[in-house]
């Protein structure tokens, strides 16, 4: 498996995972009269009834199963430096993928703020847990190259 991550496939991969989280909700604004860029989270663009939802719900889908993978991928890759470090980057970036892609997808939420609808209170509870978990990836990719010798990396 951790061969896997240095794999051309791999990469093209992730990388268009990467770009997609940010052009999808660009290119699917447009398609969104209610949609208002300026004051609304992207997680609108998936709201029920909405005219992109089911496309944003299937990408969200794709990010948390794509992510989850690559959280699995690096941290083989990232175990035989440091076991606690690699559970780390997994964790981190494993709960990014469930929370903020898998849960923010299976749960939609509403046009507007309100989380009395308990789908939108479970999207904004897995999204906020899941963006939290993502920001300590660079601390654990820091530390790990600290271990292994990389303090320029690092």
């Amino acid at each position: 498996m951790a061969a896997w991550i240095d794999t051309r496939w791999f990469w093209t991969l992730l990388i268009l995972t990467l770009c997609g989280e940010f052009l999808l909700p660009c290119l699917l604004a447009r398609k969104d009269p209610a949609y208002r860029p300026g004051t609304m989270a992207v997680s609108v663009l998936g709201r029920r009834g909405g005219p992109v939802a089911r496309v944003y719900r299937l990408w969200l889908a794709w990010l948390g199963i794509w992510l989850l993978t690559t959280a699995a991928v690096y941290a083989v890759g990232a175990a035989p430096a440091s076991r606690w470090l690699a559970a780390g980057l997994a964790v981190s970036l494993g709960g990014f993928a469930l929370g903020a892609g898998i849960l923010a997808a299976l749960f939609p939420t509403g046009l507007t703020k309100d989380l009395s609808d308990p789908s939108a209170l479970i999207h904004g509870i897995a999204s906020a847990l899941g963006f939290f978990a993502l920001l300590f990836l660079p601390l654990w990719r820091a530390l790990l190259a600290l271990e292994t010798d990389s303090p320029v990396m690092a």
